[in-house]
């Protein structure tokens, strides 16, 4: 009878010990959750010094992975994406590669800082008969109000004449 006394006083104390460390293990993980995001509404685009507006095409798959401190964001694209500007003013419109297309972004977010990077070719617009007029190609990472690796920005003014002439 002793024994087992002793037998189901090991098992209470076993089971309590690992049902303690599950919780301690589950509550230590990082959450992760999943989501596509379809594109939206047309909305502005800041890159000349008169209207446009930029339509989406093509779906992002978004990884949030939530732990104690920060929060990472990984932006994943779901075949080709696309990004349409049009200057309102006259209707004639560019469309080039969209951002995150093909490689993908990674945010990740804490109180005391904030790293974006971006991999590959994140925007490539190229008018008819003419070379690329506004593009960022190649390594970008924002750590901490800093700036590192190679940012190709092609010729804004030749985009936005592009944009302009009638």
């Amino acid at each position: 009878m002793y024994k087992v006394k002793q037998v189901l006083a090991f098992a209470a104390l076993t089971t309590g010990l690992a049902v303690s460390l599950m919780l301690a293990s589950s509550a230590a993980a990082a959450t992760v959750t999943h989501q596509i995001l379809l594109p939206g509404p047309p909305e502005p685009f800041y890159a000349c010094n008169f209207p446009l507006i930029a339509s989406f095409s093509g779906t992002v798959q978004v990884t949030e992975i939530d732990n104690k401190g920060w929060v990472q964001l990984i932006f994943t694209p779901v075949g080709p994406q696309t990004i349409t500007v049009t200057n309102p003013a006259n209707g004639k419109s560019i469309t080039g590669i969209g951002a995150n297309s093909p490689s993908g972004e990674i945010i990740k977010i804490s109180e005391s800082s904030f790293v974006d990077h971006l991999n590959g070719i994140s925007l490539n617009f190229v008018p008819p008969g003419s070379g690329g007029v506004l593009q960022v190609i190649g390594n970008v990472n924002f750590a901490d109000n800093t700036f590192s690796g190679r940012n190709t920005s092609g010729d804004t003014t030749a985009f936005c004449n592009y944009l302009a002439s009638p």
